[in-house]
């Protein structure tokens, strides 16, 4: 395109990330003309630098243990190795992939894509830089996401001290990490480097891991990274870091409960805190300013600007993508005179490891503060036909809900496929059906979803107590 080009369009959003071109797709469905920008690739944290990657690499990395694990396949003593170079390769095919797909559905739906970083003029104007385009439209949403937050004294210097792009564009595996955080990211990663064969240090600054997840589940999970043997370290806040000389180690200074302690690892990576990604917007142009590193807006997804909006991981709340898509398509909706809401205690926290964490609702002490006398029920994996059929019988399904009309409080859940079986429940409490009418609905058998049913029926106390067969 020529340099100072003028668009003119319904909405101008800038970043194509998840909720950036789920906006884009909904505004465009509705007779919207649209132009999205973005600096760098389409897809934004998830496909590029996040969720994708991730999973990419955890689902390759526990295929591998699989295989070493089963025990019918004969071994002739020659262990089976993985390939640390070919598990990127496909992580970075795989994204590749994921992105281009994207990008070519943008367009074919009549998205139009500026490349380029996005600055400010007016309220209603940004030019896309070094382009010199210059887009005026009705409504601009910022859909940048955010970035990880560097806060002393772990500064990152992208050798040493590392974010998650430099974990996921690693060229080697460091013999030992510290991962600092108690979060899903911190425990995404954690597993990532236990597998790919590094001693692996989670330093968690508070007394439990996983804090927004029911305290029964993530009991289990702390089990499973002691069997891991994956040194966690609650309580703990890193005083101190020194930085070794080149190719050496990297020292912190631990303090805890019981003290002060040294600590050696290769490297050190910092997921935890984030901050919106909004360097070059020029927000001070248009009067707008950021709170606790990101970026204000109210019940509509509006910034104190007038036509100029905020979704995902830049407005913060629970940095996943399937928020920022509901933002997105939600917002994209309003500005075509609907009315929808979000329910954000309907968001699911899905955590993607072996075993996987999936969580929506209520907590059990969270419901147990309300009024209303509450019940739970139990499934144990291990009870299950489908589990024991995969050899995946860790887990179970928790079920928290009010006892006078059977209303679903909260769903949590600790085992294979947890985040596939947490949709089941999202939409039982979307269409807040009681437990007698998710009881109700036929399940396949055997399958996993068996056991959200089984849940239910002990949580009604009508679990069938005969002897099997």
């Amino acid at each position: 395109m020529e340099n100072k080009e003028r668009i003119t369009c319904d909405l101008t959003i800038i970043g194509g990330g998840p909720g950036g071109y789920a906006a884009a797709l909904e505004a465009v469905s509705r007779g919207f003309t649209v132009t999205l920008v973005e600096r760098e690739r389409i897809g934004g944290t998830c496909l590029v630098r996040g969720c994708v990657p991730t999973q990419c690499l955890l689902h390759d990395l526990n295929q591998y243990r699989l295989l070493g694990d089963c025990e019918y396949i004969e071994k002739d003593g020659t262990p089976v190795r993985l390939s640390f170079e070919k598990v990127m390769d496909r992580k970075n095919r795989v994204v590749d992939l994921l992105v281009s797909g994207t990008e070519k559905t943008l367009e074919a739906r009549g998205v139009t894509i500026a490349r380029g970083g996005a600055a400010f003029l007016d309220p209603r104007t940004v030019s896309v830089n070094p382009s010199g385009q210059v887009i005026h439209s009705r409504y601009v949403v910022i859909a940048t996401g955010s970035r990880c937050k560097s806060t002393p004294p772990l500064v990152f210097d992208h050798e040493y001290i590392w974010d998650t792009t430099d974990a996921l564009n690693m060229e080697s595996v460091p013999g030992s990490i510290a991962i600092v955080g108690g979060g899903v990211r911190a425990m995404t990663f954690a597993e990532i480097f236990h597998y790919l064969g590094s001693k692996v240090h989670l330093v968690v600054h508070d007394a439990r891991i996983l804090p927004d997840m029911d305290r029964g589940i993530t009991s289990r999970y702390r089990k499973v990274l002691r069997e891991k043997k994956i040194d966690l370290l609650t309580g703990t806040r890193v005083a101190r870091v020194e930085t070794g000389t080149k190719g050496g180690p990297v020292e912190l200074t631990l303090e805890g409960r019981k003290g002060t302690r040294s600590l050696k690892v290769d490297r050190v990576l910092v997921p935890g805190d984030r901050e919106a990604e909004v360097e070059g917007l020029n927000l001070g142009r248009i009067g707008l300013s950021l709170r606790e590193g990101l970026v204000p807006v109210d019940g509509d997804l509006m910034t104190r600007v007038p036509g100029v909006y905020a979704i995902g991981d830049a407005v913060g709340g629970r940095y996943t993508a399937h928020k920022a898509v509901t933002e997105g398509r939600v917002l994209a909706r309003r500005l075509g005179g609907e009315n929808p809401r979000i329910e954000y205690e309907l968001v699911p926290i899905c955590l993607y490891t072996s075993p996987e964490l999936a969580s929506i609702g209520l907590t059990q002490e969270e419901a147990e503060k309300r009024e209303e006398e509450i019940g739970i029920g139990y499934f144990p994996f291990a009870a299950g036909s489908r589990p024991a059929i995969f050899g995946e019988s860790e887990g179970i399904v928790k079920i928290v809900f009010e006892k006078r009309y059977g209303e679903v409080l909260g769903v949590h859940i600790i085992g294979y496929r947890a985040t596939e079986l947490i949709a089941l429940a999202s939409m039982a409490m979307k269409n807040e059906l009681s437990l007698n009418e998710i009881r109700e609905v036929i399940y396949p058998h055997p399958s996993f979803a068996e056991a959200l049913a089984e849940a239910v029926n002990d949580g009604l106390d009508t679990m069938d107590q005969k002897a099997s067969p």
